[in-house]
């Protein structure tokens, strides 16, 4: 095997090299002679095995495998050999014995192998080896025949020998189909191409027998291209005639017909393939073999050959449409298969008779009598019609036969009838039968024979005396008529509309005249009496004329579309205007107008093309030809019936209703209607006031202010013409109602329309109306009900006056101009209930009419009416008027439930029903209405657009009820019946395709919606946001849709409040919206339903959403925005309960900002936009701010008052609609509960804005016992959602919080902790000291404050404010810190702290970093039409082209590695995303693995404020180390703070005070002269007094709010080990003397200072002030204190104490001098928040010099190591021993902005020359005029540094959404003022530029804090560039890669620290400077 193998692999190598035999001397690598010896030991290996292993068919494969590789390489010779071992290897495995001849196997004897006998059974592995083994053989063969030249004769008979393959074939029944086929194939190709070798020259004969054997062998096979095949036939047999007349051989005739014979023999053997005989290469075969069997006079072969033909199937027997291109190729195909036919005969008899040598044939005709002769010409003539009928060849001459024929019997002298008939027959048919379209002489022809048939009627008109000559006369021009109609069509069918016009033309007046001529005659018959004429056949022939009457009409309506098609539109208008004026009207027609003035007599089958035709007419007129008020048919139809006219005009006026969008349709509409009122009467009184309330939707959608003023008449005369029908049929007094509602429904919004101080008043007024009116009607359409079960089941009704049991009365509505439907003078009746009374009578007979058809017209029209009820609902929930449009609703789906077919009104009505219990809190009602709406719908139908939102909607409720599970389920369930919704792509109408088009997006957006609140449910706000965006954007779609169907108006003046929107990606995730303007709706009618307030409607809910989710996380500006974009809306919209609502949300988040003033005058336009009688949540709203506003003014009794009112209005609203509880199904009930009796459960509205206004309440009563528990009950009762729950953790937590303060207060040990300084941990431990019960109490109190806030905070941290989120976790430390006082903390309380204080110091940022990531990889291709999936995507990124890593951006390698480092940004941003977004628990905190990867040289310090901003917490942390935390109070920690009290207003104050003086100097500066020196020194001496309070205030903070404990902020210290424990020693002797009078006391208790503590207190320097070592003392005696050792202060002289202290320290300092040094290259890190950000706490004198920078949480310090990692290559999450302190930034990729405004020459100057230089070493940038805002982000994205000297921090040049969404950023330098601002912003987190740059990834920044001095901060800059060795010299190195070593370089936040010195004004310049970031070394 090892022989075989290496032979094998040797033959594979020469494979693989292209070796062959053949050029075996061109190729050095292999030799013949050596592959071929090791093929023959190859086969001797094989023989050994074969004796080994007998009849083991692994040999053979083996060999095989040795063959295939042979024949490869034309080794064939080794081939044969090799395959004669494998035919005897094959014969022993299925015979037993090899071959049975003797002798030596000859080379075609390896063609044949036995064939088995039938007993044997062939194993399915032998089958594949002899298919191989015949494949090989016959390769081998064939090369070696040629090669030596031994084909001949015996080569074909040894192909077809017994044996062969083909005999084979029947036996190998294991092998696949496939593979035969395969064999065969290769077989074919082989035998055919052996002639491409021009060493083996055969004969003729012998190539024709192996070509057609191959042939034989390929019709073997399953699958034979018919075409391919018989054409193969006649190549072979082409070239053997070419071959054979060049040799000159004969007989070549036989032979190919022999070889043809075979083939079509073989070819018949074929079972079940009849198409392999078909087809017209097939007949072009026959034909081919036709001609030689014709030249060799074989009669027998052209029979059969012909036989061949005739019955050949054609392909017109396919059924393909008649105007595919495939139909055309198979006509022609059966033309030349008749063609074929025809010639094969002619074939056939040609050869017959040359076979027989006959003459010809004759006929002899006799001469007749003129009778025989005139049948027999007739006969000729149909004969010749006939033959016309097909088409043919000889159809020219048949037709001069025919045309002569004519012409004979014109030339009679008699014209009769018979003879005219006769003439007119053979013109009609000589007219269509030449008629080519394609030509238009053949056109001419056709009209030239029809004029001659007019001829021939004149002439049989005016010469013969036929009494009947009128009727025939009328009949020949009717069919005359006919034909000219037919050849146009024909003409039409083939579009030559312009030859098909002439014809028609001729047709129509000819239609016209024969039945004016007929009607003539009959009535010329009748007069006469004759009754002969009258009888028998007078039925047929009126059936005949009627069906004329309609052809005439069509006939009018085709020659209109003609002209339309060329187009032209004029004359196409007048023929379609006479289509409908000869239009057969018929009786039927009349009557059905009358009887039903809601029916549309068009939408019948038999009138509706009429409909559509008139729909043609009034478009065509009205918009393309502008005919105005002549669009109007009213002039065209004189003569028709009145009813006719009428049914036709209001036709006209339905059909422009989808076009009324366009400016022109108006004045149609006007003059149409104009007509209408004109013909109508008060006979059709509901006709008319049908009219007049399209007349009210005309002004509507108008806006015609002229017309607005008879809108009054109008509404009277509506009620005029219904009250005449008070008395008419039931189906009248059915539409009365209707249409009274109807008209009422369009007065309310017409007085919307023109808003007035008392369109609120209208519009409810008309509502209400309109309202009794539907629940009249709805009590006629039920069954059997009575006038008390109607009052019983409609709901009250606001405009009657009087309210339901236990419903607040409302204030009656003011007196207004506003139209009405007057009733009667007896306003002792409502409306409804006086029509109700009057019509109940009629209500049985009424409900029979109704048993017989559900579907009446009427309730038809009221199904769309009820549509209608949208419009008017939405625009009621706009204005505020809840009440009523719920009122609407309930009426809209009891309606529905009782009408058939109204299944998607009563699905829509019970949305919007359930989605307004849904804003009402009652979402358990609102799942009700919706389950009970899913039941009506009925399973197995279809979905409709309307159940999809019903789905939608339900899964909402059930996200808000928490149920997840469910929702997701059911928002599923809704995208899969979405997608079963039909499309409507090819609607007839702009309008019609524009509403599904926003229906779609309508769905989609509800869908983005739905998921977003699922999402808030989930607690992933990210999501949910980016949902409400995508939902945001899709609206302003579809108003952009709406905005096209509107008139266009002038352009409106520009806004002129400028979009402050630059701190998010919102600019880009809303589109237009985020640009200048909100979306304009009001006022654009679009006719589409109401579908322009529902978009205005969802507008205002998303955006309203999106301002809360905003205003939640604690972004402001977000939230504003979408507040005043509200605002704008509502405002355009004439909205003012949204109006309100907008104000409120503003006003409140000004509240949260701290402006007052501004907040209060919100609230005041708030509280005037509604009016102050309505009880509405907006009011109830406003007053809960209002009582904060006064809250915060410390106006406690206005803020209860306000609270108070708050609340009641609340319990008011719940009253009013608690009715509401109980309309859950849609079908009316016989009663409803009353809200006293039993079942009646009171749910209250509004849960979670009564737990708010409950909430401050409380608060602010929280000592008050009286009220509090009333209030706290009432609280606790309230339902238990998400957002209550956190509203209730959020009060419990602070009113726990107070409880402990005052028993801090009651308690004489602990009275004094809230104003002590306390340490976490404690700072001593203490052994056999006892609790006191009362402290024991504290501490159960602090934990359960600590369980309060604890289990809140998840809570808080995804749904509750950020204030509640800061504040709890602010208090959570202050808890930790009481518990540590008190000795009660465990041993992770200062970790929790410090991880509490972290948390509160950026809790938006996060939130905000979580949502901009989302951005930062968009997606591709993503459509927001798609809907939002919880099951994940597959991310597209788009290509980004950036940097690899920071120090190597421009590096051109491929884009592999790009996407490599795509890639590692990609997982980067993962990781941070969920670091950021994992969820809060109250036990966990940062993890101690994360903050041990900190360098030792780190220390992160955390700054925070409590909430009365009196008390400072500060946390120390770093590696390996426990947290530590200092809990200090700002006052009364020392004896004077009473007297000299620094609060930190006061700092904050004097802060402001010194850099808004300082800005006042800097724009002074400008003012004063270069000469003036006075002026000069004045200006530097206020500087310099500016510089000296800036520096005071900041000692002052350290000093006074600080002192001793300031140590927290130094710099990381080594420290050895035997140092801390003299230092104990020593500390603890001061204060043991101090402690001799308590010794007893002290006798059983154990004190030691903790080592943590005494490490910070080591570094506090010696000569300290007094008053810090005093801090020292009082601190450590609260110490004992809290331990239960009682020390008054009057014991104690604590002057002596601080002596003996003072000496401690200089003891302890001198015995430690030189061995206390601080680490090198120590950092620390600030995390501040937002209350002490606007601090230069870097320049304190502590911190001063010192490497300080700001982050805003460990967790961005993390993301920033993490972010160096990925620069080293490695992943976040990988281990790695380097030590991450540092970013890599190369200096010689940066990028440079020097003065973009172009007006600081001064800093220009002063940089310029140094800028040329860097220029020269690979720096880019701008000089002196603005960058582009691409430039920017090229420059951030891909540079490694980017130095910007400018104005501010670049805002201007760049957006900020557009920096947040980058994957990297530079570090960057920003020297402008305040370019590292952060701005105050209340409660709120403060923002600012910096905040864009860390979301960006930035790692480091460089900023000022305030407005500085362009000279001063040049200087500190330069100084920066030189200790960073930002030189051109020193940045070549870098790309030489001789840069200095890292121990070398300098940190960037060092050299901010040391140039602090530099400046002028060391502190307010030097103190502006701040670094973000973690550091980065040059």
């Amino acid at each position: 095997m090892k022989n075989i193998n290496s032979t094998l692999q040797a033959l594979s190598s020469a494979i693989q090299s292209g070796w062959k035999a053949s050029e075996g001397r061109k190729r050095s690598t292999f030799n013949n002679l050596d592959l071929a010896a090791s093929a023959k030991s190859a086969r001797c290996s094989l023989s050994l095995l074969r004796g080994l292993m007998q009849g083991n068919l692994d040999v053979e494969k083996a060999a095989l495998s040795l063959v295939g590789k042979l024949l490869s390489t034309e080794l064939f010779e080794s081939a044969s050999e090799t395959l004669k071992d494998v035919r005897e290897g094959i014969l022993v495995a299925y015979q037993g014995h090899g071959d049975d001849e003797t002798g030596p196997t000859s080379l075609f004897s390896l063609l044949r192998l036995p064939i088995p006998s039938s007993s044997v059974s062939l194993d399915p592995s032998l089958q594949t080896i002899i298919s191989s083994y015949f494949s090989h053989a016959l390769s081998s063969v064939v090369q070696l025949g040629v090669d030596r030249s031994l084909l001949d004769g015996s080569f074909v008979v040894a192909l077809a020998a017994p044996g062969c393959f083909a005999s084979w074939i029947p036996h190998l029944t294991a092998l696949p189909v496939k593979t035969v086929d395969t064999i065969l194939k290769r077989n074919y190709m082989l035998l055919t191409t052996i002639s491409v070798n021009p060493s083996s020259p055969l004969s003729a004969s012998l190539l024709l027998d192996i070509r057609f054997f191959a042939l034989r062998s390929l019709l073997l096979s399953s699958d034979v291209d018919a075409n391919a095949f018989w054409e193969q036939c006649m190549k072979f047999a082409g070239s053997y005639i070419k071959a054979s007349a060049a040799s000159g051989t004969e007989g070549s005739s036989d032979v190919l017909l022999n070889c043809f014979s075979d083939v079509v023999h073989c070819a018949e053997q074929r079972q079940g393939d009849g198409d392999l005989m078909s087809g017209p290469s097939w007949v072009a075969f026959c034909e081919y073999w036709l001609v030689i069997a014709r030249k060799a006079c074989n009669i027998e072969t052209v029979d059969r050959v012909v036989h061949y033909i005739q019955k050949s199937p054609s392909s017109s027997k396919a059924v393909i449409p008649p105007s595919s291109s495939t139909g055309q190729i198979l006509r022609n195909a059966d033309v030349s298969h008749e063609a074929a036919k025809i010639c094969a005969g002619f074939l056939q008899m040609t050869a017959f008779l040359d076979s027989t040598n006959q003459q010809g044939l004759h006929s002899e005709v006799s001469s007749s009598v003129d009778s025989k002769l005139k049948r027999s010409a007739e006969r000729l003539r149909r004969s010749v019609i006939k033959r016309l009928e097909k088409p043919s060849p000889e159809d020219e001459l048949l037709r001069s036969l025919l045309k002569e024929l004519v012409y004979c019997i014109q030339s009679c002298p008699v014209v009769d009838a018979d003879s005219t008939i006769t003439i007119l027959d053979s013109l009609f048919h000589l007219a269509t039968s030449g008629l080519d379209i394609q030509k238009a002489n053949t056109c001419d022809e056709a009209y030239i024979h029809l004029t001659k048939a007019e001829e021939a009627i004149q002439t049989y008109s005016s010469s013969t005396a036929d009494q009947n000559i009128e009727k025939n006369v009328a009949n020949y021009l009717r069919c005359t008529s006919g034909a000219y109609f037919n050849v146009a069509g024909s003409l039409f069918k083939g579009e030559k509309f312009g030859l098909a016009i002439r014809f028609l033309k001729r047709a129509c007046p000819l239609a016209e005249s024969s039945l004016e001529k007929y009607e003539l005659a009959t009535s010329k018959i009748m007069a006469n009496g004759n009754k002969e004429h009258t009888d028998g056949d007078e039925d047929k022939d009126q059936e005949v004329w009627a069906s004329h009457k309609v052809q005439l009409y069509k006939r009018w309506e085709l020659l209109g579309v003609c002209y339309a098609k060329l187009p032209d539109r004029k004359l196409a208008y007048e023929a379609f205007v006479k289509a409908i004026a000869t239009f057969p009207y018929d009786g039927n027609f009349s009557s059905t107008v009358l009887k039903d003035p809601s029916l549309d007599v068009f939408s019948t089958p038999e009138y509706r093309s009429l409909g559509t035709l008139i729909d043609r007419v009034t478009y065509m007129g009205a918009a393309e030809l502008f005919l105005e008020k002549d669009t109007s048919l009213l002039r065209s139809l004189q003569g028709l019936p009145a009813e006719v006219t009428v049914a036709i005009l209001e036709r006209q006026v339905s059909s422009l209703s989808d076009s009324k969008w366009k400016p022109a349709i108006g004045k149609v509409v006007e003059a149409l209607l104009s007509d209408l009122l004109s013909v109508l009467g008060d006979d059709q009184s509901i006709r008319r006031a049908k009219l007049l309330i399209t007349q009210l939707e005309h002004i509507y959608y108008s806006g015609n202010t002229i017309q607005m003023f008879h809108v009054e008449e109008i509404s009277s005369e509506i009620r005029r013409l219904l009250d005449l029908a008070s008395n008419a049929s039931p189906i009248d007094r059915h539409a009365r109602l209707h249409y009274s509602a109807l008209a009422h429904l369009w007065l309310a919004l017409l007085m919307h329309a023109e808003p007035s101080s008392n369109s609120q008043d209208a519009v409810l007024s008309h509502s209400n109306e309109a309202h009794g009116f539907l629940a009249s009607l709805l009590s006629s359409i039920s069954s059997r009900s009575s006038s008390k079960v109607v009052k019983e089941a409609a709901l009250p009704t606001k405009a009657n006056g009087k309210a339901q049991a236990g419903v607040k009365k409302r204030p009656a509505a003011k007196p207004t101009r506003a139209p009405v439907l007057k009733t009667p003078r007896t306003p002792a009746r409502p409306v409804a209930e006086e029509i109700t009374r009057n019509d109940t009578v009629v209500a049985q007979e009424l409900l029979d009419l109704l048993s017989v058809t559900r579907k009446h017209s009427t309730i038809a029209s009221v199904i769309n009416s009820l549509f209608f009820v949208g419009i008017v609902v939405e625009l009621l929930g706009l204005m505020g008027h809840t009440y009523a449009k719920m009122q609407l609703l309930v009426i809209a789906r009891q309606l529905a439930a009782e009408i058939d077919g109204a299944v998607d009104v009563q699905i829509e009505a019970s949305i919007d029903f359930g989605y307004e219990l849904v804003k009402l809190g009652k979402v358990n009602q609102a799942i009700e209405v919706y389950t009970s709406a899913l039941k009506s719908f009925g399973k197995g139908k279809l979905p409709t657009s309307h159940f999809v939102l019903l789905q939608l909607r339900y899964a909402e409720a059930l996200a808000i009820t928490g149920d997840i599970a469910q929702s997701v389920a059911m928002y599923e369930e809704a995208s899969n019946s979405c997608d079963l919704l039909s499309s409507e792509d090819k609607a007839p109408s702009m309008l019609v395709r524009t509403r599904e088009r926003v229906m779609a997006i309508e769905r989609s957006a509800t869908a983005s919606v739905v998921f977003g609140t699922i999402q808030l449910t989930k607690n992933t706000p990210a999501m949910a946001l980016k949902s409400y965006l995508q939902a945001l954007r899709l609206l302003n779609r579809s108003v952009d849709c709406l905005s096209k169907l509107t008139t266009p108006k002038s352009p409106a003046e520009p806004n002129g409040n400028q979009d402050p929107f630059s701190t998010s990606d919102l600019k880009n995730a809303l589109d237009d919206v985020a640009a200048s303007e909100p979306p304009q709706i009001a006022y654009k009618r679009t006719l589409l339903g109401g579908h322009e307030w529902r978009v205005a409607s969802s507008l205002f809910d998303v955006m309203f959403t999106l301002s809360t989710v905003y205003f939640m996380r604690g972004s402001y500006r977000e939230a504003e925005y979408f507040a005043k974009q509200a605002e704008d809306l509502a405002r355009c919209t004439n909205s003012p309960a949204v109006l309100c609502r907008a104000l409120s949300r503003q006003s409140e988040l000004l509240l949260f900002r701290g402006r007052l003033d501004e907040a209060n005058e919100k609230l005041e336009q708030a509280s005037t936009s509604i009016r102050p009688t309505e009880a509405l949540i907006d009011s109830a709203e406003t007053s809960r701010l209002k009582g904060d506003h006064f809250q915060k003014l410390s106006l406690a009794s206005n803020a209860s008052q306000m609270y108070e009112a708050a609340a009641k209005t609340l319990e008011e609203i719940g009253e009013t609609f608690v009715a509401f509880d109980y309309q859950n199904d849609g079908r009316r009930k016989s009663n409803i509960a009353s809200p006293k009796s039993p079942q009646s459960i009171k749910v209250p509205v509004a849960p979670t804005l009564l737990a708010l206004i409950l909430k401050q309440h409380i608060w602010l009563l929280r000592d008050d016992e009286e009220n509090f528990d009333d209030l706290l009950q009432r609280f606790t009762a309230l339902p238990q959602s998400a957002d209550v729950q956190a509203q209730a953790n959020s009060l419990l937590g602070r009113l726990a919080l107070h409880n402990i303060h005052e028993r801090f207060l009651r308690d004489m040990a602990l009275n004094s902790l809230a104003e002590s300084t306390v340490a976490l941990p404690m700072g001593m431990l203490c052994e056999g000291v006892t609790m006191r019960p009362s402290s024991r109490d504290v501490v159960e109190a602090l934990n359960g404050a600590e369980e309060i806030y604890s289990t809140g905070l998840d809570t808080f941290y995804e749904r509750g404010s950020i204030t509640h989120m800061r504040e709890s976790a602010v208090s959570l430390a202050l808890v930790k810190a009481f518990q540590a006082a008190l000795g009660a903390t465990g041993k992770e309380g200062p970790a929790m702290a410090a991880r509490f204080l972290d948390l509160a110091s950026s809790i938006t940022l996060q939130k905000e970093l979580v949502e901009c990531i989302q951005y930062k990889f968009p997606e591709l291709g993503f459509d927001d039409l798609q809907w939002p999936s919880f099951s994940p995507r597959a991310p597209q990124v788009k290509p980004h082209r950036q940097k690899k890593t920071i120090q190597n951006i421009f590096d051109d390698s491929d884009d592999e590695e790009e996407s490599e480092q795509d890639g590692h940004m990609r997982k980067y941003w993962e990781s941070v995303m969920k670091r950021h977004s994992s969820e809060i628990l109250a036990d966990q905190g940062v993890p101690r693995s994360e903050l041990d990867r900190l360098p030792p040289n780190w220390v992160v310090v955390s700054i925070s404020l409590t909430e009365d901003k009196s008390t400072l917490l500060l946390s120390r942390q770093s590696a390996n180390k426990e947290p530590f935390i200092f809990c200090i109070p700002l006052r009364g920690r020392r004896e004077n703070d009473d007297e000299e009290h620094f609060t930190f207003d006061d700092a904050v104050a004097e802060l402001k005070d010194i850099i808004s003086c300082s800005d006042e100097g800097t724009r002074q500066a400008s003012r004063i002269g270069k000469e003036d020196k006075e002026g000069k020194a004045a200006w530097w001496a206020e500087r310099k007094s500016l510089d000296e309070r800036m520096k005071s205030l900041l000692e002052n903070i350290e000093f006074c709010w600080l002192g001793a404990f300031k140590t927290i902020l130094a710099q990381p210290t080594r420290i050895p080990p035997d140092i801390i424990p003299a230092f104990r020693s020593r500390i603890e002797k001061v204060f043991k003397d101090m402690l001799k009078p308590h010794e007893k006391k002290l006798k059983k208790t154990k004190f030691k200072f903790e080592s943590c503590l005494l490490e910070l207190f080591a570094t506090l320097p010696a000569n300290c002030r007094d008053e810090e070592l005093e801090d020292i003392v009082y601190f450590i005696l609260d110490l004992y204190h809290f331990h239960g050792v009682q020390i008054s202060s009057a014991d104690i002289d604590v002057d002596v104490v601080g002596v003996d202290l003072r000496t401690a320290f200089e003891e302890h300092h001198r015995r430690t001098r030189g061995r206390i040094v601080p680490d090198p290259d120590a950092h620390t890190f600030l995390v501040l928040d937002k209350n002490v950000q606007g601090i230069p706490w870097e320049s304190i004198p502590i911190l001063r010099g010192k490497s300080v920078s700001r982050i805003p949480s460990i967790s961005f310090l993390l993301d920033r190591m993490d972010l160096a990692m990925v620069q080293r290559g490695l992943a976040p999450t990988d281990a790695s021993e380097e030590i991450i302190d540092r970013v890599v930034v190369d200096p010689s990729s940066a990028y440079y902005v020097l003065n973009p405004a172009g007006d600081l020459s001064g800093t220009e100057g002063r940089f310029k020359d140094w800028i040329e230089k860097m220029r020269k070493v690979g720096w880019e940038g701008v000089v002196g005029r603005p960058p582009s805002e691409q430039q920017l982000l090229n420059a951030l994205s891909r540079k490694d540094l980017v130095v910007y000297f400018g104005h501010g921090g670049a805002e201007q040049y760049v957006r900020s959404h557009k920096i947040r969404h980058l994957q990297q950023c530079a570090a960057t330098m920003l020297w402008g003022c305040s370019s590292g601002a952060l701005r105050d912003m209340g409660d709120f987190e403060r923002i600012g530029t910096p905040n864009n740059y860390m979301l960006a990834g930035c790692p480091t920044l460089v900023a000022n804090l305030w407005d500085v001095t362009d000279r001063d901060i040049d200087k500190f800059a330069l100084s920066v560039f030189d200790k960073l060795a930002l030189q051109p010299e020193e940045v070549k190195k870098w790309k030489t890669g001789k840069k200095c070593a890292a121990d070398c370089r300098t940190s960037v936040v060092t050299a901010v620290a040391q140039s602090r010195e530099v400046c002028k004004l060391k502190y307010l310049t030097g103190a502006a400077v701040v670094v973000y970031g973690i550091p980065f070394y040059l």
